[in-house]
């Protein structure tokens, strides 16, 4: 069963042909941008680590050294000079 009804993001009239979420063509074309905006931001963080830690994946290495920058810059600069 198709019938005429309203896009959940933005309440266009859009023809839907079943499902739960409901979405214009416009829409989804803005939200495919946006993934693949978002793909490009992850790949190239990927890519910024040069040496990964052995046994790591690139994705477990930044991680790592975004988790371990941040607890310094946490600890502040008592921690830091202490190093």
């Amino acid at each position: 069963m198709s019938a005429r009804i309203r896009c959940d993001k933005c309440s266009a009239e859009s023809y839907y042909a079943g499902g739960t979420k409901i979405i214009c063509p416009t829409c989804f074309a803005s939200l495919e941008q946006q993934l693949n905006d978002r793909d490009k931001e992850y790949h190239e963080l990927l890519m910024a680590v040069v040496r990964k830690h052995p046994g790591e994946t690139r994705h477990e290495t930044a991680l790592r050294y975004i988790r371990e920058a941040e607890t310094a810059a946490a600890l502040g600069p008592a921690k830091e000079n202490s190093i």
